[in-house]
């Protein structure tokens, strides 16, 4: 194999086996077309099993717009023969036998796939890794959370989000929380209304039950009741006003 430029310039040489006979020498002028690349980028599918010791169903057509982007690319989509296999050395030999299905029943073990895009009219392709990740929802534990009156306006005041490595037990820095007033609420993906500011909450009863919804990933969660009990509070022998003498 040689690698050459757009514009090349070779010679072949050409002799009889004889070492003393005659020989020519011939110029072959390289003009080469390139065809058009096909670039692709890695994808990541994510899903969420309730399960974890079962296997996940990935759609692996979902991973396409991630891998192929047509601003990047003179071929169109359309053209293009889209492949899933197993093994990257299978995908770029075209091994038929790894091929998988695009609707993919990804053992546990299972972290990535190949891709390839193949132009059939001149057999030009590319491969890329498509990774695959599941998720499990968060585990999470009733807790019990004293809030106090600090400027004794008849408000209890708490900042849930301190208490989030105490909800999850298996807490991860990428989960996402909410909290609401009603367990329809946290469980209502589409329509769900968190409360809004969970860093200076504030209630009025000696005891109040909110609902935290945390997600692993979007739509993968768990929901658990959190118990805001209203703080002892601080009992003085005078009620004032007082006043400070200057020292």
């Amino acid at each position: 194999q040689y690698k050459i430029e757009q514009n090349s310039t070779v010679y072949a040489k050409v002799e009889f086996n004889d070492k003393n006979a005659c020989f020519s020498v011939s110029t072959i002028n390289i003009n080469a077309e390139y065809l058009p690349a096909i670039v692709l980028k890695e994808a990541k599918l994510e899903k969420c099993s309730y399960d974890s010791s079962a296997s996940v169903e990935f759609d692996l057509r979902e991973a396409i717009p991630q891998l192929f982007n047509q601003t990047d690319n003179v071929l169109p989509l359309s053209q293009l023969v889209v492949e899933f296999f197993r093994y990257e050395t299978n995908a770029n030999a075209r091994d038929l036998s790894d091929l998988v299905p695009t609707l993919f029943i990804a053992p546990k073990s299972l972290g990535s796939l190949w891709v390839r895009f193949t132009d059939p009219q001149t057999n030009c392709y590319s491969v890329k890794e498509i990774f695959l990740q599941t998720y499990l929802p968060p585990k999470t534990t009733l807790q019990t959370i004293i809030a106090c009156d600090r400027d004794f306006d008849g408000f209890n005041e708490v900042n849930l989000m301190d208490y989030k490595d105490i909800l999850v037990l298996n807490f991860e820095p990428y989960f996402i929380y909410n909290f609401f007033l009603s367990k329809e609420q946290a469980n209502d993906l589409a329509n769900g209304k968190p409360i809004l500011n969970p860093e200076n909450y504030k209630f009025n009863e000696a005891s109040k039950i909110i609902y935290l919804r945390v997600e692993s990933i979007a739509g993968c969660f768990s929901v658990t009741p959190v118990q805001l009990v209203e703080g002892p509070k601080i009992q003085l022998q005078q009620n004032g006003p007082f006043t400070i003498n200057d020292i």
